[in-house]
């Protein structure tokens, strides 16, 4: 059994913002990794929370792997 290098697996928080949902912010930054390096998404694990005013914010966390170049 092959075992592969845990040291290409990287994470990224993503927050949406006021101007854009979590979703163009999720496309922004695929767009800025594959411009970077060739990468593979693993899994996008998806949270929500409430700030101390109660406004809720959505959020993501990107786990891919990279080439080892970015």
């Amino acid at each position: 059994m092959t075992m592969g290098n845990a040291s290409n697996i990287r994470t990224i928080f993503v927050q949406e913002k006021p101007s854009a949902d979590l979703g163009t912010v999720i496309n922004e930054q695929l767009e800025e990794l594959s411009g970077i390096a060739d990468i593979e998404i693993i899994d996008i694990k998806f949270t929500s929370f409430s700030d101390e005013d109660g406004v809720g914010w959505h959020a993501a966390l990107i786990i891919y792997k990279g080439s080892g170049n970015e």
